[in-house]
């Protein structure tokens, strides 16, 4: 059994434990989620910001 799964199988634990354990996951995975948004938006802005300095640049290049 893997890492992952040996962490994930809680099959040993009450229900309160499960649910107080379920409830934690889907506040870690939900934050997770929020943090890739805000990295992807970050990225995006910065490929966007490349474009342009590159067309800047080769409109520049043309001119001279």
């Amino acid at each position: 059994m893997s890492n992952a799964a040996k962490a994930c199988d809680q099959s040993g634990k009450g229900i309160d434990l499960l649910e107080k354990e379920l409830a934690a996951r889907k506040e870690h995975l939900a934050r997770a989620k929020l943090d890739l948004r805000h990295r992807f938006a970050v990225y995006a802005e910065e490929e966007a910001c490349v474009a342009d300095l590159e067309k800047a640049l080769a409109k520049a290049h043309q001119l001279y």
